[in-house]
């Protein structure tokens, strides 16, 4: 079917009759209210083998801009390795930081307990 209507992808609905009116007459300058085909696979938890096919709109300077799914999903996916990369590294620096603590309260021990004697 996607075949067949490409545009119904492009496809502003504004879901009841008021917002209809005001994309009609002035056109869509928010996606506040609005569905699409995008919206509604993901309210129906569709697979994401069917939502990287969809388009997704972006309200930019009162303007719609259209990305592809595809394009959509590269972003998500390196939003998600720049935060993974994030997490590990502040584990990391964390760990330095204990193991730092440690081996400064086993000097600070060392030098505390009495020398043995000879």
């Amino acid at each position: 079917q996607i075949l067949r209507y490409p545009k119904a992808l492009e496809q502003l609905d504004g879901g009841d009759e008021k917002t209809q009116k005001k994309i009609d007459k002035d056109g869509v300058k928010s996606l506040k209210g609005v569905r699409y085909m995008r919206a509604i696979a993901e309210a129906c938890h569709a697979d994401d083998e069917i939502v990287v096919l969809l388009p997704k709109p972006k309200a930019k300077g009162g303007s719609i801009e259209w990305q592809s799914g595809a394009d959509v999903q590269h972003q998500a996916e390196e939003k998600a390795q720049k935060k993974a990369d994030k997490e590990a590294k502040k584990a990391a620096k964390a760990e330095a930081k204990r193991q730092k603590e440690a081996a400064k309260r086993a000097k600070a021990e060392a030098a505390a307990a009495p020398a043995p004697a000879e």
